[in-house]
């Protein structure tokens, strides 16, 4: 393993602190009136969604790793650690996280498609549209962006918690990103 692998705790996050900033500056941003604070926020939420994503796929691939190359004394394994440390799409990590099972796999596959779907609405198809289609964006894609990723980050704090207590029981981590989202609405 490289020295970045080296430094990954597995079902935690790092710098938590500016993560829990973010989602209270994109929930703060929400309840604020106006057109460019749902924008804004939906940009935070979808940022946020992405680097779930790809750290819930990080932790997918390290679990793989460890299983595989344990049961098999190390002889045979998948070593998943080393496919492309790219930054992804966050479509490309849903493609990826598909090829996994986990607790509430569905669930999660879900919101990241619905936030996936109305990310692209907005990033791509904002200039292009009409008012009808500027005022679908604005009602309903930035509030299913927001909902769809305090869902995500609730359903991510419930897995990462109860595969931490199997997976690796002894590991003490920084798990939740945020231990009750209702409370910051």
């Amino acid at each position: 393993m490289n020295n970045q692998d080296k430094k990954f705790k597995p079902l935690s996050h790092d710098n938590l602190e500016v993560k829990q900033w973010l989602l209270k500056v994109a929930r703060d941003l929400m309840n604020k009136q106006g057109f460019e604070n749902g924008l804004a926020a939906s940009m935070i939420y979808s940022s946020f969604t992405e680097y779930l994503a790809e750290n819930l796929l990080r932790n997918l691939r390290y679990f793989t790793y460890q299983g595989t190359y344990n049961q098999y004394a190390g002889i045979i394994f998948i070593d998943e650690t080393k496919t492309s440390k790219s930054k992804k799409t966050l479509g490309q990590s849903i493609g990826e996280i598909e090829k996994f099972n986990f607790p509430d796999r569905e669930g999660i596959l879900e919101c990241l498609g619905k936030i996936n779907d109305a990310r692209n609405r907005i990033m791509h198809e904002f200039s292009k549209s009409d008012f009808e289609g500027i005022k679908k964006m604005v009602t309903e894609d930035i509030f299913l962006i927001r909902n769809k990723t305090e869902e995500l980050v609730n359903k991510i704090d419930v897995i990462y918690a109860g595969l931490q207590k199997v997976l690796n029981p002894n590991l003490t981590t920084n798990t939740p990103v945020v231990t009750d989202s209702k409370k910051e609405k």
